[in-house]
């Protein structure tokens, strides 16, 4: 039997299509493009403009799809039982087909796509799952702890979201490899026929994204103590009869 599905999920699943879509548009075409065009090297900037674009799209659709607009985090909201199964796969999905379509649009018209952003012949596999964890924790744990109830809006959470992604794809840079998303890292391997380098991503979202739910939710565990112990210590005491 077939679960239908309502047209105000239609509606949250469409607008993370196509917020997933805008900032792997962005993401990929400043990269792809100044390579097809002989320039070699990116300025802060193009970094801040990435970041300005998340925040633009997440203020967009936050208030609709929560924006998720990456897996790992999808999977963090997931892991720390902010949504259900099904709406973690649905989203995964709709962010699956984002990403090829926008990657896909750029192989079109940009031979070169991926050939800038393949992991460098001198940087192991394993280096660089250890290291891509680690920058997925560090996205992913930020925009929890900016989050509310597995929704990443308002001023507030795009922000943080944009500044991460900025930060991240900065500091990533230097190493030639598309960091912080899986599927955009899996779209670009899969055009530069770098498929041994997928797991790699997948793997490092998997541990980055469940370590930084498990922190996120130990710390609200600890907030909600310390809030009890406020409220118990404010009581006036109870007199003796």
């Amino acid at each position: 039997m077939k679960v239908p599905i309502k047209k105000t999920n239609l509606r949250r699943y469409a607008a993370e299509m196509i917020g997933t879509f805008g900032i792997i548009f962005f993401w990929t075409g400043m990269t792809v493009i100044p390579a097809s065009m002989g320039i070699l090297g990116q300025s802060l900037l193009e970094y801040l403009f990435l970041g300005l674009a998340i925040f633009g799209l997440t203020l967009a659709v936050g208030r609709v799809s929560g924006a998720h607009f990456n897996p790992a985090v999808t999977f963090a909201f997931w892991v720390s039982r902010k949504i259900k199964t099904r709406q973690m796969l649905i989203y995964i999905g709709c962010q699956a087909i984002a990403v090829f379509l926008a990657v896909g649009l750029f192989g079109v018209f940009f031979p070169s796509l991926g050939k800038p952003e393949t992991i460098e012949p001198g940087i192991s596999l394993l280096k660089t799952l250890m290291f891509e964890s680690v920058v997925t924790f560090l996205l992913v744990f930020v925009i929890m702890r900016v989050s509310r109830n597995g929704q990443v809006r308002g001023q507030r959470g795009a922000l943080a979201a944009g500044a991460m992604y900025a930060a991240i794809t900065y500091l990533t840079a230097p190493f030639h490899y598309p960091a912080g998303h899986c599927l955009r890292a899996a779209a670009l391997a899969g055009f530069s026929s770098r498929l041994d380098e997928i797991w790699v991503y997948f793997t490092a979202a998997i541990i980055g994204s469940a370590v930084a739910a498990f922190a996120s939710t130990m710390i609200d565990k600890i907030d909600s103590l310390k809030k009890k112990e406020r409220t118990v210590a404010k009581q006036p005491p109870r007199s003796k009869l």
